[in-house]
């Protein structure tokens, strides 16, 4: 049996500031982590069709990556987070998401396409070495 299954497309790229390192949150220098959590809503499902990923998009200065800048997504169990290394100054770190999903009730699938910028502050007395941020995929009203 054939199921159909509907598609829409969210075009918009949205750049949204996330809650990150404030002046008293600073990151320490050196070996650390980047984490961002996705949350779908109740009823939603990483579309198993068709890949998922999220790309992140860092300085080279301030935050270098020593891991892989790409991460394809099987699930939302876990925060995506790539190895870096901080060094003394502030920048923004970029997470591009292209997530695809759809609805467990009726087969809408949708693609969540945006630039999320999480600020990073690193200094001498940093009191951590990760910065961890969440997201709240939130479907369309149609």
């Amino acid at each position: 049996m054939n199921k159909a299954v509907r598609v829409l497309v969210l075009l918009a790229t949205l750049t949204v500031g996330l809650a990150g390192c404030g002046p008293a949150d600073a990151v320490t220098a050196g070996a650390g982590t980047l984490e961002l959590t996705l949350n779908l809503p109740e009823g939603y499902h990483l579309n198993a069709d068709t890949d998922s990923w999220v790309t992140w998009e860092v300085d080279g200065t301030v935050v270098q990556a020593t891991g892989e800048t790409d991460t394809y997504l099987t699930d939302l169990a876990e925060p995506v987070s790539l190895p870096v290394t901080f060094a003394a100054g502030e920048a923004d770190v970029v997470a591009h998401l292209n997530i695809r999903y759809c609805s467990d009730a009726d087969n809408l699938c949708l693609v969540n396409m945006e630039a999320l910028s999480l600020p990073v502050k690193v200094a001498a007395n940093g009191n951590r070495s990760t910065v961890a941020a969440a997201f709240d995929i939130v479907p369309p009203e149609l």
